[in-house]
């Protein structure tokens, strides 16, 4: 074989090599974004002149028949907990038994620097609060 040919077949393998790698590495990372690690992302910006904290996101309810409520509520002089309840409309029909995303958007009245706590049906939710500029 001549040289030209060698190095083709080299240059093919490492592209391969690094073709399935990526594959590998950012598929997993992508999974990992979609099937969620459960951790609600919202977005916080904040009124000094209020002391209005506002919080916007998206959560996954059970099922295209669920809706969601949320409220804010104090629960000491350094914490807000947001408070997620799912429900099932009764006049709904066709539904599908699968995740699907709902919108929110709360408010909360607190001084700048508080800690926000989140709770869905009972159960602890973690959350991740970024700052919107």
């Amino acid at each position: 074989m001549t040289s030209s040919v060698v190095r083709i077949i080299w240059f093919g393998i490492v592209a391969s090599m690094l073709a399935i790698a990526s594959h590998f590495f950012f598929g997993s990372v992508f999974a990992a974004g979609i099937s969620g690690s459960d951790v609600v992302v919202l977005q916080h910006s904040y009124k000094a002149s209020e002391n209005k904290h506002e919080l916007t996101g998206m959560i996954l309810v059970p099922s295209t028949c669920h809706d969601l409520t949320v409220r804010s509520r104090d629960v000491d002089a350094n914490t807000v907990a947001l408070i997620f309840e799912t429900w099932e409309k009764p006049y709904a029909e066709d539904c599908v038994e699968e995740v699907e995303p709902r919108a929110f958007s709360v408010v909360a009245f607190a001084p700048k620097e508080i800690d926000f706590m989140a709770v869905m049906d009972g159960s602890w939710l973690p959350i991740s609060v970024i700052s919107a500029k």
